[in-house]
């Protein structure tokens, strides 16, 4: 009897050349991917059993014209969403994977030659001779009639001491040692969605860097034209700041930053360029609470 057992065991554990196992599921991992035009992507796959007889698979996509798929290699040919399928050979056993393809550049960008995308207008303009909106340090809407004073900012209870959010020192209020701005109070994030943010510190220094800048007029607005190292070009228009006493400075261009002041807490780094050659564009360091346009920027 022990015999037989053995021997039956033994047998069991042989793979039967005359039955096919089956494909039970196949799991394409990621389920979805997020593109932009020209990359490519290796899919992994996992097929159950293990043991399938037959673990060759064919490759479909739905839209050739946005993702092309070959041996699991997905390749973003155009803007859109296209699913790549995975199926079993000679079964309808699949897997999926949902692809979305960008822009190579996003619209509304430029591409100076640096190491990020320039929109081409400020936020809540609709060309780029127009100023857009104007918003306080950490703010994602504009105040009604341009109101910007201390008491209406939206990081301080009242006074520039009584910081809540964004700030290093407690004698400036509560301390979080936050510096840069958080995509949730980041205006151009929030308005452009996306990839889009304002630009730190570094990136308007890499602007001003390695772009040249001309003082100029664009259907008769005035402003700076930075011109990247590649030739291409955009304009920001004179936009002046709004403090408690009003529309100021309006010959001068301004760009919030999303970076704090290093120094002051209260105070946060912008782009400035005023209206006379003799003065090269610099960051400075600005109030807060001021009213102050936007321009976004978004990765390469």
């Amino acid at each position: 009897m022990l015999l037989t057992l053995v021997v039956a065991a033994a047998c069991q554990g042989k793979k039967n050349p005359g039955v096919s196992i089956p494909v039970g599921s196949v799991l394409v991992v990621p389920e979805s991917i997020t593109l932009k035009e020209g990359d490519t992507k290796q899919l992994s796959v996992t097929i159950l059993p293990e043991n399938a007889t037959d673990r060759s698979l064919i490759w479909t996509t739905s839209n050739s014209g946005v993702a092309d798929v070959t041996g699991g290699v997905v390749t973003a040919k155009g803007e859109g969403i296209a699913t790549v399928t995975a199926y079993a050979s000679g079964s309808a056993v699949k897997g999926e994977c949902e692809v979305t393809v960008l822009p190579r550049i996003p619209k509304g960008a430029v591409d100076l030659g640096l190491s990020v995308y320039w929109g081409s207008c400020n936020v809540g303009a609709s060309k780029p001779e127009e100023t857009g909106d104007y918003f306080a340090w950490g703010g994602v809407t504009p105040h009604e009639g341009n109101t910007f004073t201390w008491e209406k900012y939206e990081w301080c209870n009242g006074s520039k001491t009584k910081l809540t959010r964004y700030n290093w020192d407690n004698a400036y209020g509560t301390s979080d040692n936050l510096s840069n701005l958080l995509p949730s109070d980041d205006a151009a994030a929030y308005k452009l969605k996306g990839e889009w943010r304002m630009p730190q510190a570094a990136d308007f220094q890499e602007l001003i860097n390695r772009c040249t800048l001309k003082l100029t007029k664009q259907d008769g607005v005035s402003g700076a034209l930075f011109t990247g190292p590649n030739g291409n070009s955009i304009f920001i228009p004179a936009s002046g700041e709004y403090d408690e006493y009003g529309h100021r400075n309006e010959n001068s261009i301004y760009l919030w930053s999303s970076t704090l002041n290093g120094t002051y807490p209260f105070k946060a780094q912008a782009l400035k360029v005023m209206n006379d050659e003799a003065f090269k564009p610099m960051l400075t360091a600005i109030d807060r609470y001021n009213g102050i346009p936007v321009r976004g920027i978004c990765p390469k």
